[in-house]
């Protein structure tokens, strides 16, 4: 800091006021990059994280829809078991306070088309074909 101030005089004594101001804005400058780089930085690993934690919360909601397909009957039923359990799991695991209601049905909802997709929904309603006329 002591180097920093010597050369601020050094531009003083030598150049005048208007050097001072130069100097002064040029380490002013230095420093907002060096801020906003910290933010940019900072905002990166909070999306990694945000990113990591929906990750994991849809890992989950397939998890707890196979289990709920394999160990239930009715749809409803189903899909209070699945979103019960998912919100256990996530507050086990310190990730409670991070997903809204609709958030999470969305999630078990994923979890179900997922289910559905590798064809493993023991009670899914079979589409009807129509035939075209």
């Amino acid at each position: 800091m002591q180097v920093i101030f010597n050369t601020l005089y050094v531009l003083l004594g030598a150049f005048g006021i208007g050097a001072l101001f130069l100097g002064l804005h040029a380490l002013i400058s230095v420093a907002e990059a060096k801020n906003a780089q910290a933010l940019a930085s900072a905002q990166t690993e909070k999306a990694k994280l945000r990113n990591e934690h929906i990750q994991t919360a849809l890992a989950f909601a397939d998890q707890v829809v196979s289990l709920a397909e394999k160990t239930l009957g009715t749809g409803g039923e189903k899909e209070k078991y699945a979103t019960d359990l998912l919100n256990k799991r996530l507050q086990d695991n310190g990730l409670a306070g991070n997903f809204t209601p609709d958030q999470i049905e969305g999630y078990i909802k994923a979890g179900v088309d997922v289910l559905k997709s590798k064809g493993l929904e023991i009670h899914a309603p079979k589409a009807e074909v129509s035939e075209a006329k």
